[in-house]
């Protein structure tokens, strides 16, 4: 079972790294939260639910097939 949410993390980052967070959050399905958690989680070496797992694994595949179809094209 997931731990409570009942905490906040604030920080400060430049405004092209939070449109980064975005961009990537939004092509992966996630919210900003989502993605920079999970980030943070993969970056100690937490293991991830694994359901949320296959999910990011599966929209990274998509996300890294339409960068792939982006460079064919231009």
């Amino acid at each position: 079972m997931a731990d409570k949410k009942d905490t906040m993390l604030h920080l400060r980052i430049s405004s092209t790294d939070l449109e980064k967070v975005r961009q990537y959050a939004e092509k992966l399905g996630m919210s900003q939260s989502e993605f920079v958690l999970n980030a943070v989680l993969a970056a100690i070496g937490e293991d991830l639910e694994k359901p949320a797992m296959e999910n990011i694994l599966t929209r990274l595949a998509a996300l890294e097939k339409v960068v792939f179809q982006q460079r064919v094209a231009a």
